[in-house]
Parts: C-alpha cells; structure tokens; sequence
C-alpha cells in the first residue's frame, strides 16, 4: 500500500496521503527528540472515554508508556490550513477534561499552535504554558547543561510568530520580525555566557513565581550585555530597547528556553529564521527568501572549498551564506570550533539594504562562531566610494573592491522597482540603452531606468576573480527575450555559462509566481562549447508551500556533479547539453527539452510533416500578424453595442457571447479597418499567464464584430484550411512547445516572435487531412449551432 508508513513512534500502519498525518509525524519527532520521550510513553488513536461515547485522540503521551502508564499529556492534530477554532478547541480540551490523569495537551496545525495545562480541574492557556519535558517534576530551573539541540526549530519559530501576529502590541511585519532578532540575540548572549558557567542557571527562562516585571527587568540586562557587543562586535544601535509587550514576551522566551542555539544544526536554524525574515516583505521590494532545495542545489554545483571567499551582495537572512558554510565545513568535526569559527569569520561576506535583515544574518553568522562577522548593511549597486566606513573598511582594498572566489545571491527582482538613479546606472554597463548596428550591439552614452536583477548580474561578475564562479537565481526572461540579449552578450562576454536550472513556476510560491532559472557563471572568458542544462518539474513543495516531498534539484545537482567527477550522464530533462546558438543565445534550459526535440523528430518520421510556422509564411500558406489599433480602458463603456475581446474570453476555440468589456460602435467603426478580421482568422494568444497558446476562430458575422485587445496574434489561413490549421496549433506538440517559448517580460509573459518557430504537425496523406477537416469542422460548427439555438430561446 503505497500511501501508508509506519508510525514514527508506535510502528502502526498509517496513512500518509492525508496532511493531518504529516502534522502528526513532525510532532512525535518533536516529543521525542526536543523533550526527551521515549516511543514507547507515545501512542495514536487512543480511546477517550466521553460519557456513553468513545472518541479517539491523535496522540496520547504517557507517565511511563503506553501499556501500563498513565495519560498526561494529549496531542490533536489537524491539517495545514485548517482553521484552530471554537469546535477543535472544544474538542480537543473535552478530551482533557475527561481525562484525570491529563495535565496538558497541544492541538496544532502545523503552523498555528495551541499549548494548555489543567490546573485543579479546570483548564487554561497562557504564554507560559509549553510542553513539559519527560519525567519533568513541576516548574524546574533549567540549566545550561540541560538544554537541548532542537530538532525542528522552524515550528517553534512559526508558532511565535503566529501567536505575534494574533496578539503583539507591534502590528507591523518587519517590527515583529525585528523585535524577534533582538530576542534571539538575548538568547545567544546566554548561552555564550553559559559555555563558560556550565553550572549556572540561565537567564533566559521563565522562573516559578515571578513577575513579569522581574522576566523583563532579566531580558533587559541581557539585551544590554548584548549591545554592548556580541563576541566582540556591536550589531544593535545603543538606543535600541525590546518594545514587545509582557505577553509576547514571555510566551517567546517559554518556547524558547529549552533550547541551545548555540548547538542546533546550522541548518535547522537557518530554515527557522527565515519564518521571521520572510515577514519583513510583502513582494513589494522584490526581495523573496530562496527555497533551500534551491540553496542546496547551487552550492552542491558551485562547491566552494574551505579556502575560497564567499560573497552574497543580496545576503537577506543569509540563507546561501549558512548553506556555504555547512558544505565548507562538513568534513570538520563539530567540537572543533576554533576551526569553524576563523572559516566563517575569514571566508564568508553579505551585504543587504535592510538593516534588520543584517540583523538576523548576523545572528546566523554569530551561530556559526563568527564574532567579527563580514555582514554589513549597504547598496551593493552603490558606488563603493559612498559606503560607510564600517563597510569600506570590510569590503575594500587598497581603495577597491575586494574580489571574491565565490558570489551567490538571489537579488531583488521585479519591473516596479526600477533602479532611476543617474549616479549609480552610469557605473553599469547594463544601465544604459544598448542598439543594434552593423549587425553588432553597442552600448550608447544614454543610460535607461534598469530593474535591479540586471545591474545585479555585472555587479556580481565584478566581485568576482578571473576563474570565480557565480550563482545567481534570476526571472527566465533575462535569458531567453529578444529584447534583453544585450544582457545576454554581456555575460557572454565576460564569462562562461557552466550550467542552467530551470526551476518550476511554484519555487518562489506562495510569494511570488515569477517565472525563474538558476544561472551558475565562471568568470573565464573563452567560447563556450555546451552548457549543462536541466529542467525541474518539482521543487519540493506545491504553489501553497505545501512539501511534496518531489525535489529535482537533488538530482540536478547529482547529475552536474558526475560530470565534473568524469563520470558519463545519461542525459535526460535532469541534465543535458546543449550549445547555445550564438545569434539569440537564448539560455532557457526548456527551450532545448530533450524530451520535446525527439517527440518532434518521431512525428517527422512518422505521417507529419512538422512544418515551422515561419516557413508557413514564407510558402504564403498563412499569415501572422499581432493586432493592432486596439481600444483602450478609456474606450470601455457600460452595455455597449461591440464586444471588446480579452484573453480571459477565449475558451473552446470560441469567444463568449458576453464578454465583461464593450465599446461603442462609434469606436468600432473607427478601428475595425486597421484589425480586419476576416472569417477563418484565428485569434491566438500571445501575452499573458496560464492560457497563452489558447485560440478562438471567427467563423460568423457576429465573430467579426468585435474589438480585440493587442494580446493576441491574428493567424490567417491561406493555402491551408482553417479547420485543419487550429488541429494543428491545438495538438499536443505544439503545446508542448509552447510552454517551451512562454518567457517572461516585465509582468507579463509571452511566447513573442518565438511563435514563427513553432512546428505544426501537418499530416502527408490527404485522407488524414480532409478526415480532420471534417471533424473539426463538423464539431466546431455543431456547437456554434446549438448556442445560437439556446440563444434564440432565451431571446423570445
């Protein structure tokens, strides 16, 4: 049974198919790795006794185990989105109540989470409350020997950060978030503090009895040691002070004093930190935090040694620079922190505009033993002349830029956030207008409003040492639109293209949809002979940020691996060559789909002719033309007498009846000439998002009186039948290739003048052609038949 596992404490047989189980699995772990249960105290599906009925609770945590323990602890599990409400909780506290010997209880959905205790029969819930640890006697100081290595700190930091968002006197976002680092660095000071002290009691902990006004008055002696310096370099301004009200304050510091930091896996940490660094955007500075499948994936490619320097001139919370660290450092043994610490203190650099992001990075880089970390906020487009000292001191020699042996960044992206500033773009090449003449491109002296992922990409080659490599996540439309190909020729010139990632449109999701490819550069001019290509279909999580478990970047990265260790690849989508031509050097790793190239070479040999719709136009058997002269939003009016056609009113190779805008015929007649449409035109879309390829043909009178909105191509049958020509650009291949040639441009996508490449199945035998013909034909006018009869109806 493919959809059933054993259950991670009990052995039992569950179904993993339904997400409440996922939630359950993470919690055991939990239990028993954070809070020292053993499996056999855990079970599922116990019976509870509810009066004359019997429920079942999810997991049910024993005194001593499961055969002859008492309950005292029950856990309900619900899936990911489901909503904690008045009924789940009333269940869930009527289990605990029914229970004599409960005296606490979780219910969670993953991502929110509610902690309670039974006091004297009666239950509550409050900031204070957290699960207690096995065999743990009362309310105990905790000591620094007793802390513990989290194993899934990025529930615990989830749960805070919903609890802030519900309750915190901080509304906004990136306070919460702030406010968190601050915390968190309070946390850190501790612990340092009690490496020296194994014996002492730490300060950061709820202790029995106390005010709230005695757990401040503690938090804010740490936060002051903090200021002061942390292993030995100031982070915080010395007028900084933690705002957050009592509540958040003790419920943060009871979820999180149980736990050494110092000691977690770097890993689990940096996925953790990241729940708060997420919250300091909204989309709207271009700035989404890189899945760490991603992360993975182009250090395991790039593979710095432990004696190259790293730089992320877009650190964020430093996700690429903790993941470099870990594969640098992966062969040393922990307890050598000595070594650790002089790799991250002298290898690893990051720079970010956001002062609060620095923040956190830094909190990861002092986690990793960095106490004079290389993390510094500034504008890496900036000229390096206007950089702080602070940030010139790090960052230059002898009056430059220093140049690294590695860069890895995933920069800001996004057409709304243009860089504008006159002094900055004419330090780049790329921020000035580029033309075509004689056949070769050249830069002008105009220089042109450059979304910052462009001006990134030469930044980056210039921090970059002759034989450097460069990762770098960038929108796919850099690499494939015939209006960036100076973009393109400007890395061609500058270095070679060792490999590209095409990543699936839900890696960024649910932040962003934007289309990416992940580019891996060598700062090594030369002619390139192929570049290694690879098309992921699944990046680990769906468009929610709900785990698949389906990762292709692992098998990328393997596949590149092979071939730098000389060992032969099969080649398949996961990895393959390819040499891009050097005239549109188009670097879309899709745009070459193995797979595609020999479905289109079996139709060849098979009964088609796989015709180029370009060379459909040169042998005049169709012709295509975008629409021109369309009407504009101030056109629109109210029940107007014409149609005004949009992609969003295509559907079954037909328009709808009604569409949501019109114009007046006043305004038809004005533009009709210039559109002309003629029966059999084919209406196909160009721009868009999900339905480009989709197409409508005009076969009545009613179809030519319309308006059609400039996101379509007008495809005309000439020396080919119309019925037979939207078979073909409907058939399975041409989609195919269609979503081959979709790149996006600005905020749109589109397949553009790639169109002209598509190759239509055209059949050889006339008996193949003229049965299309009359299907399609039959079909299409049948049902345009039996609408219009509906309509007469509805009209009488």
């Amino acid at each position: 049974m493919p959809n059933k596992i054993k259950d991670f404490a009990t052995g039992k047989r569950v179904d993993i198919s339904k997400p409440e189980e996922e939630v359950r699995q993470a919690y055991e772990r939990i239990l028993v790795n954070d809070f020292g249960y053993p499996k056999s105290a855990l079970d599922i599906e116990v019976g509870i006794q509810m009066g004359s009925s019997r429920k079942e609770c999810d997991i049910a945590v024993y005194d001593t185990n499961r055969n002859k323990g008492n309950i005292v602890g029950i856990i309900e599990t619900k899936a990911p989105g489901v909503k904690i409400g008045k009924k789940e909780i009333g269940q869930h506290e009527s289990y605990i109540s029914a229970t004599v010997s409960c005296k606490w209880g979780v219910l969670t959905n993953g991502e929110e989470t509610r902690y309670v205790v039974k006091k004297n029969g009666k239950i509550e819930s409050s900031p204070a409350v957290r699960v207690p640890k096995y065999n743990e006697k009362g309310a105990v100081l905790l000591s620094y020997d007793s802390l513990v290595e989290a194993s899934n700190l990025k529930w615990v930091f989830k749960h805070i950060n919903q609890r802030l968002y519900a309750n915190t006197n901080l509304p906004r976002q990136e306070k919460q978030g702030a406010e968190m680092s601050r915390l968190i660095f309070c946390k850190l000071t501790d612990e340092y503090n009690g490496e020296q002290k194994k014996s002492d009691i730490p300060e950061f902990q709820i202790k029995e009895g106390e005010s709230d006004k005695e757990l401040r008055k503690r938090i804010n002696c740490l936060w002051d040691a903090t200021k002061k310096g942390f292993l030995g370099e100031p982070i915080f301004d010395k007028n900084e002070r933690i705002q957050i009200d009592d509540y958040s304050l003790k419920l943060i510091v009871s979820l999180l004093q149980d736990y050494a930091l110092l000691k977690t896996d770097k890993d689990v940490v940096g996925d953790a930190f990241e729940v708060f660094a997420e919250r300091q955007f909204a989309g709207d500075k271009g700035q989404f935090f890189t899945p760490r499948s991603v992360v993975n994936m182009v250090i395991e490619m790039i593979d710095p040694q432990q004696s190259d320097t790293i730089i992320d001139p877009a650190c964020g919370s430093g996700g690429f620079l903790t993941a470099a660290f870990n594969h640098m450092t992966k062969s040393i043994p922990k307890n050598k922190s000595d070594i650790l610490g002089k790799i991250a203190q002298h290898s690893l650099y990051g720079i970010d505009k956001d002062a609060d992001l620095v923040k956190i990075c830094k909190a990861q880089m002092a986690i990793m033993g960095d106490g004079k970390s290389n993390i510094v906020q500034a504008d890496s487009l900036q000229d390096p002349k206007e950089w702080d000292d602070a940030t010139t001191s790090k960052l230059l020699e002898s009056g430059e830029p220093k140049q690294f042996d590695v860069v890895i960044t995933n920069p800001p992206f996004g057409s709304k956030i243009k860089i504008d500033r006159e002094e900055v773009l004419q330090n780049y090449e790329l921020g000035h207008k580029w033309k075509m003449k004689n056949g070769n491109l050249e830069k002008t002296n105009t220089t042109t409003h450059t979304p910052p992922q462009v001006l990134f990409i030469e930044k980056c080659l210039d921090l970059l040492k002759e034989g450097g490599k460069l990762g770098i996540v960038l929108p796919d439309g850099l690499l494939g639109n015939s209006g960036d190909i100076y973009i393109r020729q400007h890395i061609k010139n500058r270095a070679k293209v060792l490999a590209v990632v095409d990543c699936p449109v839900a890696t960024f999701m649910p932040h962003t949809g934007t289309k990416t490819s992940v580019l891996i550069l060598q700062k090594e001019p030369g002619k390139n002979e192929k570049t290694f290509f690879a098309v992921a279909e699944n990046c680990g999580h769906t468009m929610r940020g709900k785990a698949t478990g389906k990762n292709d970047f692992e098998s990328i990265a393997a596949n590149y691996i092979k071939i730098q260790t000389g060992k032969n690849l099969k080649e398949s989508h996961l990895g393959f060559f390819n040499k891009p031509d050097d005239k549109r050097l188009v670097l879309v790793p899709r745009y070459y789909d193995p797979r595609i190239l020999k479905e289109i070479k079996g139709f060849d040999a098979g009964g088609y002719e796989m015709t180029s719709i370009r060379k459909l136009i040169e042998s005049e058997r169709v012709f295509v033309k975008t629409i021109q002269n369309s009407a504009s939003a101030e056109d629109y009016v109210i029940n107007g007498d014409v149609r005004f056609v949009r992609t969003s009113d295509i559907s079954g190779y037909e328009i709808s009846g009604t569409t949501q805008k019109t114009i007046a015929m006043e305004t038809y007649n004005e533009r009709k000439h210039k559109q002309d449409l003629q029966y059999g035109d084919i209406l196909f879309i160009k721009d868009g998002d999900t339905k480009i390829g989709e197409c409508a043909i005009l076969l009545t009178d009613d179809d030519l009186q319309i308006s059609v909105q400039s996101h379509f191509y007008k495809i005309r049958p000439n020396k080919i039948d119309e019925f037979l020509l939207l078979w073909a650009l409907n058939h399975p291949i041409v989609k195919k290739q269609i979503r081959q040639r979709v790149f996006s441009q600005s905020t749109l996508s589109t397949i553009g003048e790639r169109i002209y490449e598509l190759k239509l199945p055209i059949p050889k035998q006339n008996s193949k052609k003229n049965e299309i013909i009359s299907v399609i034909g039959k079909c299409i006018k049948e049902r345009r038949s039996r609408l219009n009869e509906i309509n007469s109806v509805l009209t009488q």
